[in-house]
């Protein structure tokens, strides 16, 4: 008898720990501070809509307001770090072979007609294969290439090989161009991810297949509150886009054993834990258009006349200023301004210093650095005015603190 009131209590202590503390996180583990926020990534620089890991993806993705782009890194027989994603060159080219076979020179241009990577039913094609510039694009580009392009744009690197020589080129190239506060880098090999880890720990890494399981099935068991993460990133792919392609030919028992997989993974409390611990999450996203269909479908569900109208205008509003992201710079700032207009408790302008500072904090390495700022502000007016001030900075090209600056003294960016 009292082995079962003893086991009853300890299951009942455990629940209820495990409820408060995968709500409270913060009251048993220091939540870390993201160094950029985004929200829109270009999967292989948008895959579904132009050449996977061609710089004419990467360039159309950014034209689309997409605020980072994510590529995969192998290395050639001369040991170049080049940006590609199979091992192999037959589905996107028009030569058969393996990159670590074939020196850098030697690569042919990617086809302007490829199977999309999760669907060999859907070609990509280029916009125009008769232009000379779009040729130019569809180079296999260098990592070094990709980097010097697009200097201030955030990267998410996936790392396809277990070669050290690539880890090192990879992490002394990130480290030669300064990417190390706007980089992500990763693995689904685990093993890979412990060499990143120890190579250059100041890179955020996103998580292993090993990890992602890990911290699924600790959810499910209740034990996720209580472990420490080591990845700074969660990335797996969207369920039910590319799950639903995979397992069309397969058998039923295969067929069930995802449909749980997907309905382990596609859990939004689990997600929600782990922002609030401060590790963002990244799923494959599909196409942009389609995205953009599921918004306009949302804005139809449970909403009033007037708020439909509202939701349709924000929406389309919040669209229309990444695509035109330079020329949005006086609309963010007085967004930034409208933020902490309703505050009685701080002055816009002690508000900024305090926002200054913290960043500043936060790029020396410095933990809990905007936990004044957070005391000011609600929680909806924070997460506004820091998007805010982080989008401003990266369209300008400057650091946060500069940008700040410049609001002190002018109340503008230009």
């Amino acid at each position: 008898m009292s082995l079962f009131v003893a086991c009853t209590t300890f299951a009942t202590v455990y629940a209820i720990s495990s409820y408060v503390f995968l709500r409270k996180p913060q009251w048993i583990h220091r939540k870390r501070r993201p160094a950029f926020i985004v929200r829109h990534i270009a999967h292989r620089g948008g895959a579904g809509e132009s050449i996977e890991n061609s710089l004419l993806a990467f360039d159309k993705g950014l034209a689309n307001g997409v605020e980072m782009l994510e590529l995969d890194c192998h290395l050639t027989k001369d040991s170049q770090a080049i940006v590609h994603h199979d091992f192999a060159l037959n589905r996107t080219t028009d030569q058969i072979g393996f990159i670590r076979d074939t020196e850098y020179d030697r690569l042919p241009r990617i086809s302007s007609n490829i199977e999309l990577y999760y669907d060999s039913d859907v070609i990509i094609s280029s916009d125009n294969n008769n232009n000379p510039e779009n040729s130019d694009l569809l180079r296999i580009p260098l990592l070094k290439d990709v980097f010097e392009r697009y200097p201030t744009i955030p990267i998410n690197i996936d790392i396809k090989e277990n070669n050290d020589e690539l880890i090192r080129q990879v992490s002394d190239l990130i480290h030669q161009y300064r990417r190390e506060h706007i980089t992500y880098w990763g693995s689904f090999s685990h093993a890979i991810c412990r060499k990143l880890t120890a190579q250059n720990p100041r890179v955020v890494r996103f998580c292993s297949l090993k990890e992602a399981a890990g911290i699924v099935m600790a959810y499910w068991v209740g034990l996720l509150p209580f472990i420490p993460l080591t990845p700074g990133a969660f990335e797996v792919p969207i369920p039910g886009i590319v799950f639903g392609k995979v397992t069309k030919n397969l058998d039923w028992k295969l067929k069930i054993l995802f449909y749980l997989a997907e309905r382990a993974l596609n859990n939004a409390s689990m997600f929600a834990h782990l922002q609030r611990r401060g590790i963002p999450k990244k799923m494959a996203q599909a196409r942009t258009d389609a995205i953009v269909d599921s918004w306009n479908t949302k804005a139809k569900l449970n909403l009033t006349a007037e708020e439909e109208q509202h939701f349709k205008a924000w929406f389309h509003g919040a669209a229309e200023r990444l695509t035109a992201r330079r020329q949005a710079g006086k609309e963010v700032i007085a967004q930034l301004h409208a933020a902490v207009e309703s505050n009685d408790s701080a002055k816009q302008e002690e508000l900024l210093q305090k926002l200054r500072e913290g960043f500043r904090k936060l790029s020396e390495g410095r933990e809990r650095a905007l936990d004044e700022f957070d005391k000011i502000l609600r929680p909806e007016q924070r997460a506004r005015i820091v998007v805010c001030a982080v989008q401003q900075a990266k369209e300008s090209g400057r650091p946060v603190e500069h940008l700040i600056d410049s609001l002190l003294q002018t109340g503008d960016t230009n």
